[in-house]
């Protein structure tokens, strides 16, 4: 990816997070030894796996996605755990989602919602969460931290933070399946088996400052996104 692709990526995505400058609060995250849970480490990736067979019964359900991000407030770009994203389908085909945060050094779930759309149980596969590892996750991690520093201008930039890790399989909507249209049964589709993961990457322009507006401290950081392409490899997208 040449120069000015990457910057047109980096300016669509760049965003900007503040602080109060006069009183910062001192959020307790879900901690490890007292310290927030780091995005990428073992600890934490058994944790969310741990968290999320907690919440879901992974014996009378399927899980489809799965997703955790960094945190959203003063700890932003701080590399911690801030929420963890689940959608499932239980055996009666209905679907859900539900948000697990990180408050006051436990784990809180909103309540369980429904999804829009009703998805075939017997024809969406579950994640295959065994495969998610912590070699994993920080293999992801580097191999982008290494495809964004090959592309030209990209010293001009940190790393600072994973913004979220993402696992999918595709769900089968019920309405694709068992539909009768024009007199004609629609086809059954195949199981898919395909995992699919996504990955953002927070970066901050060297020397560029943060600026106060007001009484808050502003701060630009740059997302760079990716995904593993048809081949399992994984590569930059916008």
């Amino acid at each position: 990816m040449n120069l000015l692709n990457i910057r047109i990526m980096m300016t669509n995505l760049m965003k900007s997070f503040f602080v109060g400058s006069a009183v910062l609060l001192a959020f307790s995250a879900c901690n490890l030894g007292g310290g927030g849970m780091d995005m990428s480490s073992e600890e934490t990736v058994f944790k969310v796996k741990e968290v999320v067979a907690e919440y879901v019964n992974l014996q009378e359900n399927k899980l489809y996605e799965l997703k955790w991000s960094e945190r959203q407030d003063e700890k932003k770009l701080k590399n911690e755990l801030g929420e963890i994203y689940i959608s499932f389908v239980n055996q009666d085909d209905q679907s859900f989602y539900q948000i697990i945060s990180c408050e006051g050094g436990e784990f809180k779930a909103d309540d369980v919602r429904p999804a829009k759309r009703a998805v075939s149980y017997e024809l969406t596969e579950s994640l295959p969460l065994d495969s998610i590892t912590p070699a994993y996750i920080q293999s992801m991690t580097a191999e982008g931290k290494k495809l964004f520093s090959e592309t030209e201008g990209s010293e001009q930039y940190e790393f600072k933070s994973v913004e979220f890790y993402r696992f999918s399989m595709d769900p089968v909507y019920k309405e694709s399946v068992g539909n009768i249209m024009g007199g004609f049964p629609l086809k059954k589709e195949k199981k898919n088996e395909t995992m699919h993961f996504y990955m953002d990457q927070n970066y901050l322009k060297k020397g560029e400052e943060s600026e106060m507006h007001g009484k808050h401290l502003w701060t630009n950081y740059y997302t760079i996104s990716f995904k593993l392409d048809d081949n399992g490899k994984l590569t930059l997208f916008s």
